[in-house]
Protein backbone atom coordinates (compact mmCIF):
# COMPACT_ATOMS: atom_id res chain seq x y z
CA UNK A 1 0.00 0.00 0.00
CA UNK A 2 2.01 2.79 -1.07
CA UNK A 3 -0.32 6.24 -0.49
CA UNK A 4 1.17 9.07 -2.59
CA UNK A 5 0.16 8.97 -6.52
CA UNK A 6 1.27 12.20 -7.45
CA UNK A 7 2.61 15.49 -6.72
CA UNK A 8 1.98 18.89 -8.35
CA UNK A 9 2.66 22.33 -7.29
CA UNK A 10 5.33 25.17 -7.29
CA UNK A 11 7.69 25.76 -4.53
CA UNK A 12 7.84 29.28 -3.27
CA UNK A 13 11.60 30.19 -3.76
CA UNK A 14 12.01 27.67 -7.05
CA UNK A 15 11.22 29.19 -10.52
CA UNK A 16 9.60 25.69 -11.68
CA UNK A 17 6.31 23.72 -11.34
CA UNK A 18 6.61 19.92 -10.70
CA UNK A 19 3.61 17.45 -11.35
CA UNK A 20 5.24 14.30 -10.83
CA UNK A 21 2.54 10.82 -11.00
CA UNK A 22 3.94 8.19 -9.19
CA UNK A 23 0.94 5.76 -9.24
CA UNK A 24 2.01 4.38 -5.81
CA UNK A 25 5.65 3.77 -6.71
CA UNK A 26 8.47 5.11 -4.53
CA UNK A 27 10.42 8.19 -5.80
CA UNK A 28 14.12 9.34 -6.64
CA UNK A 29 14.89 12.79 -7.03
CA UNK A 30 17.73 14.04 -9.40
CA UNK A 31 18.89 16.79 -10.63
CA UNK A 32 22.16 19.59 -10.79
CA UNK A 33 23.02 20.66 -7.47
CA UNK A 34 21.38 23.87 -6.70
CA UNK A 35 17.78 22.48 -8.42
CA UNK A 36 16.12 22.47 -5.03
CA UNK A 37 16.09 18.64 -4.21
CA UNK A 38 15.52 19.56 -0.41
CA UNK A 39 13.45 21.66 -0.70
CA UNK A 40 10.69 19.46 -2.53
CA UNK A 41 11.56 16.95 0.13
CA UNK A 42 10.93 19.20 3.10
CA UNK A 43 7.79 20.48 1.19
CA UNK A 44 6.63 16.99 0.71
CA UNK A 45 7.18 16.35 4.54
CA UNK A 46 5.30 19.50 5.19
CA UNK A 47 2.53 18.70 2.78
CA UNK A 48 1.82 15.02 4.12
CA UNK A 49 1.80 16.44 7.75
CA UNK A 50 -0.82 18.86 6.59
CA UNK A 51 -3.06 16.15 5.10
CA UNK A 52 -2.86 14.16 7.99
CA UNK A 53 -3.58 16.95 10.33
CA UNK A 54 -6.49 18.46 7.78
CA UNK A 55 -9.35 16.37 10.18
CA UNK A 56 -7.57 17.63 13.43
CA UNK A 57 -10.03 19.47 15.83
CA UNK A 58 -7.45 22.20 16.28
CA UNK A 59 -7.75 23.59 12.66
CA UNK A 60 -11.58 24.23 13.21
CA UNK A 61 -11.23 25.69 16.66
CA UNK A 62 -9.11 28.38 14.86
CA UNK A 63 -11.57 29.12 12.36
CA UNK A 64 -14.72 29.32 14.89
CA UNK A 65 -12.09 31.55 16.51
CA UNK A 66 -11.38 33.63 13.73
CA UNK A 67 -14.77 33.92 12.39
CA UNK A 68 -15.63 35.05 16.02
CA UNK A 69 -13.45 37.69 15.82
CA UNK A 70 -13.95 38.92 12.46
CA UNK A 71 -17.87 39.50 13.64
CA UNK A 72 -17.23 41.25 16.62
CA UNK A 73 -14.60 43.45 15.11
CA UNK A 74 -17.64 45.24 13.90
CA UNK A 75 -18.86 46.10 16.96
CA UNK A 76 -15.99 48.46 17.77
CA UNK A 77 -14.52 51.80 16.85
CA UNK A 78 -11.77 51.08 14.35
CA UNK A 79 -8.56 52.93 16.22
CA UNK A 80 -10.00 51.96 19.64
CA UNK A 81 -8.07 49.57 21.92
CA UNK A 82 -10.82 47.31 21.97
CA UNK A 83 -10.77 47.36 17.90
CA UNK A 84 -6.74 47.04 17.91
CA UNK A 85 -6.76 43.59 20.12
CA UNK A 86 -9.59 42.20 17.71
CA UNK A 87 -7.74 43.26 14.81
CA UNK A 88 -4.21 41.57 15.87
CA UNK A 89 -5.85 38.27 16.74
CA UNK A 90 -7.70 38.56 13.15
CA UNK A 91 -3.88 38.41 12.19
CA UNK A 92 -2.63 35.76 14.30
CA UNK A 93 -4.91 33.06 14.11
CA UNK A 94 -5.21 33.95 10.23
CA UNK A 95 -1.24 33.38 10.81
CA UNK A 96 -2.26 29.85 12.49
CA UNK A 97 -4.28 28.69 10.09
CA UNK A 98 -1.48 29.56 6.86
CA UNK A 99 0.97 26.65 8.78
CA UNK A 100 -2.08 24.64 7.64
CA UNK A 101 -1.85 25.39 3.97
CA UNK A 102 -0.36 22.89 1.98
CA UNK A 103 2.67 24.00 -0.37
CA UNK A 104 1.88 21.04 -2.76
CA UNK A 105 -0.83 18.81 -3.87
CA UNK A 106 -0.82 15.34 -3.17
CA UNK A 107 -2.81 12.94 -4.55
CA UNK A 108 -3.61 10.41 -1.92
CA UNK A 109 -6.52 8.51 -3.04
CA UNK A 110 -6.17 6.37 0.41
CA UNK A 111 -6.00 9.14 3.00
CA UNK A 112 -8.42 8.02 5.66
CA UNK A 113 -6.09 4.82 5.94
CA UNK A 114 -3.38 6.70 6.21
CA UNK A 115 -4.66 8.55 8.44
CA UNK A 116 -6.41 5.72 10.55
CA UNK A 117 -2.97 3.69 10.49
CA UNK A 118 -0.94 6.64 11.34
CA UNK A 119 -3.07 7.82 14.38
CA UNK A 120 -2.71 3.85 15.55
CA UNK A 121 1.08 3.88 14.79
CA UNK A 122 0.96 1.12 11.63
CA UNK A 123 2.23 4.16 9.35
CA UNK A 124 4.50 6.13 9.63
CA UNK A 125 5.79 9.55 7.72
CA UNK A 126 9.27 10.36 8.60
CA UNK A 127 11.96 13.03 6.77
CA UNK A 128 16.01 12.13 7.31
CA UNK A 129 18.23 14.50 6.32
CA UNK A 130 21.33 14.73 4.64
CA UNK A 131 23.50 14.74 7.59
CA UNK A 132 22.45 11.43 9.60
CA UNK A 133 24.54 9.47 11.97
CA UNK A 134 23.51 6.81 13.97
CA UNK A 135 21.86 7.94 17.36
CA UNK A 136 21.31 4.34 18.74
CA UNK A 137 22.24 4.71 22.29
CA UNK A 138 24.08 2.55 24.45
CA UNK A 139 22.88 0.41 27.32
CA UNK A 140 23.99 -2.25 29.99
CA UNK A 141 20.71 -3.09 31.75
CA UNK A 142 17.64 -4.27 30.58
CA UNK A 143 14.15 -3.42 31.22
CA UNK A 144 10.54 -5.40 30.61
CA UNK A 145 9.64 -5.42 26.85
CA UNK A 146 6.38 -3.66 28.26
CA UNK A 147 8.08 -0.54 30.17
CA UNK A 148 10.03 -0.27 26.39
CA UNK A 149 7.09 -0.13 24.91
CA UNK A 150 5.95 2.56 27.51
CA UNK A 151 8.93 4.69 27.52
CA UNK A 152 9.08 5.17 23.39
CA UNK A 153 5.31 5.89 23.24
CA UNK A 154 5.97 9.35 22.18
CA UNK A 155 9.34 9.73 21.27
CA UNK A 156 9.07 11.01 17.28
CA UNK A 157 13.00 9.01 16.71
CA UNK A 158 12.57 5.57 17.85
CA UNK A 159 15.61 3.93 16.25
CA UNK A 160 18.10 5.15 19.33
CA UNK A 161 16.03 2.45 21.66
CA UNK A 162 17.43 -0.47 19.27
CA UNK A 163 20.40 -1.33 21.51
CA UNK A 164 18.18 -1.56 24.15
CA UNK A 165 15.34 -3.49 22.36
CA UNK A 166 18.21 -6.18 21.78
CA UNK A 167 19.04 -6.22 24.92
CA UNK A 168 15.68 -6.82 26.37
CA UNK A 169 14.60 -9.57 24.11
CA UNK A 170 18.05 -11.17 25.01
CA UNK A 171 17.02 -11.49 28.01
CA UNK A 172 13.34 -12.62 27.77
CA UNK A 173 14.29 -15.22 25.61
CA UNK A 174 16.24 -16.46 28.06
CA UNK A 175 14.04 -16.32 30.88
CA UNK A 176 11.59 -18.05 28.47
CA UNK A 177 13.87 -20.97 28.19
CA UNK A 178 14.98 -21.11 32.07
CA UNK A 179 11.87 -20.17 33.93
CA UNK A 180 9.37 -20.12 32.09
CA UNK A 181 10.21 -22.98 29.84
CA UNK A 182 8.39 -21.62 27.05
CA UNK A 183 10.45 -22.51 24.12
CA UNK A 184 8.21 -21.51 21.10
CA UNK A 185 8.24 -18.25 22.23
CA UNK A 186 11.50 -18.16 23.09
CA UNK A 187 12.46 -19.59 19.58
CA UNK A 188 10.16 -16.55 17.68
CA UNK A 189 12.96 -14.32 19.38
CA UNK A 190 15.63 -16.95 18.16
CA UNK A 191 14.16 -16.50 14.58
CA UNK A 192 14.17 -12.32 15.52
CA UNK A 193 17.77 -12.42 16.13
CA UNK A 194 19.06 -14.89 12.99
CA UNK A 195 16.63 -12.83 10.70
CA UNK A 196 18.56 -9.30 11.93
CA UNK A 197 21.36 -11.02 11.54
CA UNK A 198 21.21 -11.93 8.45
CA UNK A 199 20.31 -8.30 7.11
CA UNK A 200 23.77 -7.50 8.28
CA UNK A 201 25.15 -9.80 6.79
CA UNK A 202 23.29 -7.68 3.54
CA UNK A 203 24.56 -4.78 4.20
CA UNK A 204 27.85 -5.09 4.93
CA UNK A 205 28.32 -7.71 2.05
CA UNK A 206 29.96 -9.94 4.08
CA UNK A 207 28.36 -13.68 5.27
CA UNK A 208 30.89 -14.11 7.99
CA UNK A 209 29.21 -11.01 9.74
CA UNK A 210 27.90 -11.92 13.16
CA UNK A 211 25.88 -10.26 15.57
CA UNK A 212 27.36 -11.57 19.38
CA UNK A 213 26.48 -10.44 22.60
CA UNK A 214 29.13 -10.14 25.66
CA UNK A 215 27.72 -10.98 29.21
CA UNK A 216 30.55 -9.18 31.18
CA UNK A 217 29.54 -5.83 29.08
CA UNK A 218 26.29 -6.51 28.52
CA UNK A 219 26.71 -4.70 24.65
CA UNK A 220 26.20 -6.31 21.41
CA UNK A 221 28.99 -6.15 19.05
CA UNK A 222 29.38 -7.01 15.31
CA UNK A 223 31.95 -9.12 14.31
CA UNK A 224 32.88 -8.63 11.02
CA UNK A 225 36.06 -11.04 10.59
CA UNK A 226 39.16 -9.43 12.59
CA UNK A 227 37.23 -6.31 13.38
CA UNK A 228 34.47 -5.62 16.05
CA UNK A 229 32.08 -3.18 16.18
CA UNK A 230 29.36 -1.21 18.35
CA UNK A 231 26.29 0.49 17.14
CA UNK A 232 28.20 3.45 18.46
CA UNK A 233 31.72 3.19 16.61
CA UNK A 234 30.56 2.09 12.95
CA UNK A 235 31.69 4.39 9.77
CA UNK A 236 29.54 7.14 8.89
CA UNK A 237 27.89 5.47 5.93
CA UNK A 238 26.77 2.30 8.05
CA UNK A 239 25.89 5.21 10.54
CA UNK A 240 23.89 7.18 7.97
CA UNK A 241 22.32 3.51 7.15
CA UNK A 242 21.51 2.74 10.55
CA UNK A 243 19.65 6.21 11.46
CA UNK A 244 17.20 5.55 9.35
CA UNK A 245 16.77 1.85 9.81
CA UNK A 246 17.02 1.39 13.48
CA UNK A 247 13.87 4.00 13.18
CA UNK A 248 12.25 2.07 11.13
CA UNK A 249 12.79 -1.76 12.63
CA UNK A 250 11.55 -0.32 16.32
CA UNK A 251 8.69 1.39 15.11
CA UNK A 252 7.68 -2.37 14.20
CA UNK A 253 9.00 -3.91 17.35
CA UNK A 254 7.37 -1.19 19.46
CA UNK A 255 3.86 -1.81 17.97
CA UNK A 256 3.18 -5.57 17.14
CA UNK A 257 3.52 -5.44 13.63
CA UNK A 258 5.57 -6.84 11.00
CA UNK A 259 7.74 -5.11 8.53
CA UNK A 260 6.03 -6.26 5.56
CA UNK A 261 2.79 -4.63 7.35
CA UNK A 262 4.18 -0.80 8.17
CA UNK A 263 3.14 1.39 5.82
CA UNK A 264 3.44 4.99 5.19
CA UNK A 265 5.85 7.46 3.47
CA UNK A 266 9.88 7.90 4.10
CA UNK A 267 11.82 10.77 2.55
CA UNK A 268 15.56 10.55 2.31
CA UNK A 269 18.03 13.35 1.06
CA UNK A 270 20.93 12.31 -0.40
CA UNK A 271 20.11 8.80 0.26
CA UNK A 272 24.06 8.19 -0.92
CA UNK A 273 25.35 10.42 1.47
CA UNK A 274 28.58 8.72 3.12
CA UNK A 275 28.27 5.82 1.29
CA UNK A 276 30.92 3.16 -0.47
CA UNK A 277 30.03 2.46 -4.38
CA UNK A 278 28.88 -1.50 -3.57
CA UNK A 279 26.48 0.29 -0.56
CA UNK A 280 25.14 2.62 -3.38
CA UNK A 281 23.89 -0.11 -5.24
CA UNK A 282 22.13 -1.92 -2.62
CA UNK A 283 20.69 1.20 0.13
CA UNK A 284 17.54 1.76 -1.96
CA UNK A 285 16.50 -2.48 -2.63
CA UNK A 286 17.50 -2.76 0.86
CA UNK A 287 15.16 -0.49 2.32
CA UNK A 288 12.19 -1.35 -0.05
CA UNK A 289 12.28 -5.21 0.30
CA UNK A 290 13.05 -4.68 4.06
CA UNK A 291 9.75 -2.39 4.55
CA UNK A 292 7.53 -3.05 0.88
CA UNK A 293 4.55 -1.28 1.83
CA UNK A 294 6.16 1.87 2.59
CA UNK A 295 6.74 4.35 0.17
CA UNK A 296 10.26 5.63 -0.42
CA UNK A 297 11.19 9.41 -1.84
CA UNK A 298 14.64 9.75 -2.10
CA UNK A 299 17.22 12.45 -3.45
CA UNK A 300 20.63 11.43 -4.42
CA UNK A 301 24.04 12.57 -6.97
CA UNK A 302 24.71 8.54 -7.54
CA UNK A 303 23.88 6.70 -10.67
CA UNK A 304 24.41 3.68 -9.13
CA UNK A 305 21.10 4.57 -6.79
CA UNK A 306 19.37 5.50 -9.93
CA UNK A 307 19.80 1.81 -11.35
CA UNK A 308 20.03 -0.13 -8.44
CA UNK A 309 15.81 -0.49 -8.70
CA UNK A 310 13.07 -0.78 -11.29
CA UNK A 311 10.11 -0.25 -8.85
CA UNK A 312 10.89 3.60 -8.83
CA UNK A 313 9.84 6.87 -10.43
CA UNK A 314 12.61 8.85 -11.84
CA UNK A 315 11.81 12.55 -11.66
CA UNK A 316 14.38 15.35 -12.87
CA UNK A 317 14.15 18.56 -11.37
CA UNK A 318 16.36 19.96 -13.88
CA UNK A 319 14.39 19.44 -17.00
CA UNK A 320 11.32 18.85 -14.46
CA UNK A 321 10.93 15.80 -16.32
CA UNK A 322 9.50 12.71 -15.65
CA UNK A 323 12.03 9.62 -16.81
CA UNK A 324 9.70 6.45 -17.44
CA UNK A 325 12.20 4.39 -19.33
CA UNK A 326 13.47 1.34 -16.99
CA UNK A 327 17.52 2.50 -16.63
CA UNK A 328 18.67 -0.33 -14.78
CA UNK A 329 20.17 -1.33 -17.85
CA UNK A 330 22.00 2.08 -18.43
CA UNK A 331 25.07 2.47 -18.04
CA UNK A 332 26.55 4.63 -15.25
CA UNK A 333 27.77 7.11 -17.77
CA UNK A 334 25.18 7.45 -19.70
CA UNK A 335 23.50 7.93 -16.32
CA UNK A 336 25.67 10.93 -15.40
CA UNK A 337 25.15 12.66 -18.89
CA UNK A 338 21.95 12.50 -19.01
CA UNK A 339 20.21 13.35 -15.42
CA UNK A 340 22.99 15.19 -14.05
CA UNK A 341 23.58 16.89 -17.02
CA UNK A 342 27.61 16.59 -16.42
CA UNK A 343 29.83 15.84 -19.47
CA UNK A 344 31.92 13.31 -17.82
CA UNK A 345 35.22 13.12 -19.93
CA UNK A 346 35.74 16.49 -20.34
CA UNK A 347 33.65 18.69 -17.60
CA UNK A 348 36.29 21.73 -16.02
CA UNK A 349 34.01 21.50 -12.95
CA UNK A 350 35.23 17.97 -12.43
CA UNK A 351 38.98 18.69 -13.32
CA UNK A 352 38.89 22.20 -10.58
CA UNK A 353 37.72 19.57 -7.79
CA UNK A 354 40.69 16.84 -8.95
CA UNK A 355 43.22 19.75 -8.63
CA UNK A 356 41.92 21.08 -5.44
CA UNK A 357 42.26 17.63 -4.11
CA UNK A 358 45.49 17.18 -5.33
CA UNK A 359 46.21 20.37 -3.57
CA UNK A 360 45.06 19.25 0.11
CA UNK A 361 46.49 15.72 -0.43
CA UNK A 362 49.76 17.19 -1.12
CA UNK A 363 49.65 19.61 2.03
CA UNK A 364 50.30 19.01 5.65
CA UNK A 365 46.50 20.21 6.49
CA UNK A 366 44.91 17.26 8.03
CA UNK A 367 41.28 18.04 7.46
CA UNK A 368 39.29 14.83 7.05
CA UNK A 369 36.07 16.86 6.41
CA UNK A 370 37.46 19.08 3.14
CA UNK A 371 38.83 15.46 2.27
CA UNK A 372 35.61 14.02 2.17
CA UNK A 373 33.76 16.84 0.98
CA UNK A 374 36.02 16.39 -2.42
CA UNK A 375 35.65 12.61 -3.04
CA UNK A 376 31.91 13.09 -2.41
CA UNK A 377 31.78 14.78 -5.23
CA UNK A 378 33.97 12.65 -7.12
CA UNK A 379 32.09 9.64 -6.11
CA UNK A 380 29.46 9.71 -8.65
CA UNK A 381 31.95 9.78 -12.07
CA UNK A 382 34.77 7.52 -10.35
CA UNK A 383 34.36 4.95 -13.24
CA UNK A 384 34.12 7.73 -15.93
CA UNK A 385 37.92 9.44 -14.24
CA UNK A 386 41.03 9.35 -16.40
CA UNK A 387 43.62 6.68 -14.64
CA UNK A 388 45.76 9.82 -13.21
CA UNK A 389 42.05 11.23 -11.69
CA UNK A 390 41.61 7.62 -10.57
CA UNK A 391 44.74 7.81 -8.29
CA UNK A 392 44.63 10.91 -6.75
CA UNK A 393 40.69 10.19 -5.90
CA UNK A 394 42.20 6.78 -3.97
CA UNK A 395 45.12 8.98 -2.53
CA UNK A 396 42.28 11.18 -0.79
CA UNK A 397 40.53 8.00 0.60
CA UNK A 398 43.52 6.63 2.11
CA UNK A 399 44.09 9.96 3.82
CA UNK A 400 40.77 10.15 5.11
CA UNK A 401 41.52 6.28 6.50
CA UNK A 402 45.20 7.58 7.86
CA UNK A 403 43.30 10.52 9.54
CA UNK A 404 40.90 8.73 11.52
CA UNK A 405 42.88 5.86 12.57
CA UNK A 406 45.48 8.34 13.96
CA UNK A 407 43.24 10.47 15.85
Amino acid sequence: MKYIHNISGKIEHLDYEINIDLNGKNLILVGANGVGKTSILNSIYKSINIELEKNNSQIDSFKDTLDYYKRDIKNYTEGSNEYIDKFNSIKYYEEKLKEFNSPLTLSIPNISDFIRNFNTKKAIRSNFSAYRISRIQATSSSTSLEEEKKNSLELEYVGSTLEQHLLNIRVTKSLLMTEAKDHVKANKFSQWFDNFERQLKYLFEDNDTKLKFDVSSMKFYIIQRNKKFTFQNLSSGYQAIFDIYADLLMRTELFDITPDELTGVVLIDEIDAHLHISLQKIILPFFINSFPKVQFIVSTHSPFVISSSSDTVIYDLTKQELITNNVTFYSNDAIVKGLFHVNTTHSIELQNIIDELKEVIDSDINDSNKLREHIKKLEPFKESLTNSAKVILLLAENKVLDIEENR
